[in-house]
């Protein structure tokens, strides 16, 4: 479909550093997304899309330093995904990509100079990137997303002064 080309054709760009061209594909995506919502709010399928493409124009606007620009994406599929999950607790695909949301929120928070807001954001899903780990010992995006996570708390709390705890970590 048209959105997945856009939505690939911006996380290519975002990581080639041509971040104007990644916005520019990430908020056409997003609002393929919107549109297809708006035609049938209940579906996931959808709900999901809309999320990842709210994630996928946070990042462009991250990697682009526009932090304050980039949160409200973020906080918008954290929203959407925490109503998928409630609608449907067992949904793995929705859980995960929460906890990439709230990831993307702590990453924005820090950049825009709250560290104390991001650190605490990381501690919150810290116990779920180890449960997931414990449910599926093998599972490498498990263990690559704790590792990620663990280095990202380590290094705010290294920024906030706290070097004993970074180096806990």
């Amino acid at each position: 479909t048209v959105r997945v080309g856009q939505y690939r054709l911006a996380d290519l760009a975002s990581r080639s550093g041509l971040h104007a061209e990644a916005e520019r594909h990430a908020r056409a995506a997003y609002a393929s997304a919107q549109r297809a919502v708006a035609t049938d709010p209940a579906n996931a399928m959808f709900q999901r899309d809309l999320a990842g493409t709210a994630m996928l124009v946070g990042d462009a606007l991250l990697r682009a330093g526009r932090s304050r620009e980039a949160l409200p994406f973020f906080v918008e599929a954290e929203r959407v995904l925490a109503a998928l999950v409630q609608r449907d607790p067992q949904n793995a695909t929705a859980r995960e990509e929460r906890l990439s949301a709230v990831t993307r929120l702590a990453d924005a928070r820090a950049a825009m100079g709250d560290l104390r807001a991001g650190l605490e954001a990381y501690v919150k899903v810290q116990p779920r990137f180890e449960e997931r780990l414990r449910d599926d010992p093998e599972n490498v995006d498990a263990r690559a997303n704790l590792g990620s996570a663990l280095a990202s708390m380590g290094d705010l709390r290294q920024r906030l002064g706290d070097t004993s705890g970074a180096l806990a970590l």
